[in-house]
């Protein structure tokens, strides 16, 4: 690009040269298309206000998403009961809960792991046994509890029964007691 400063009567003004100027159409060298394609023009700026066109806002029934999740089902399967995707049912939950729906998923999650350990309770302390399987089964697989025996509390609670005995014993019964155990001993070494 080059400058070149011209005067002209008022004031000397800087005018730009381009060495390779690109020719711009004017409207009056631009033709309409004609039929159809030109007919869209007239009516910019007419159509529906915002937020009345398109298809009608899907309604989502909050609670029961808060089921589905209590229940602990999979976040595919709530999008196929409730026939919404995840992007659409998060929006409604962040409209109508003011958080995300992982969020919501993770809280309502928990309301049904409690719900599950209080049922558990109830069976545990209840006369009937039956249908304790399914509880069992469930607190296995979403309470993480396991059939194993912690081996430190058994030895815990075996330190505290013997402790509370051997409190009760005399000298000569702890005597008798220790004697007992030397006489095992002896026996099993020979």
């Amino acid at each position: 690009m080059s400058e070149k400063l011209i005067k002209s009567e008022d004031k000397p003004t800087l005018k730009k040269t381009i060495k390779n100027p690109v020719t711009i159409k004017t409207s009056s060298t631009v033709k309409k298309p004609k039929g159809k394609q030109g007919n869209h023009s007239k009516n910019r700026g007419k159509g529906p206000k915002p937020g009345t066109g398109g298809r009608p806002k899907i309604e989502l029934d909050i609670k029961k998403l808060e089921t589905l999740c209590a229940m602990q089902c999979t976040q595919a399967e709530i999008e196929s009961v409730l026939n919404m995707n995840r992007e659409t049912i998060n929006q409604r939950v962040i409209e109508s809960e003011k958080m995300t729906f992982p969020n919501f998923y993770k809280l309502k999650r928990k309301y049904g792991k409690a719900s599950l350990r209080r049922q558990i309770w109830l069976k545990a302390n209840s006369d009937d046994p039956k249908n304790n399987n399914i509880a069992i089964f469930l607190s296995k697989n979403y309470l993480g509890m396991s059939d194993r025996i912690d081996k430190t509390v058994i030895k815990e609670r075996a330190k505290s029964n013997n402790q509370k005995r051997l409190e009760k014993l005399t000298n000569e019964e702890i005597q008798a007691e220790i004697d007992k155990l030397k006489g095992a001993g002896n026996a099993d070494s020979n």
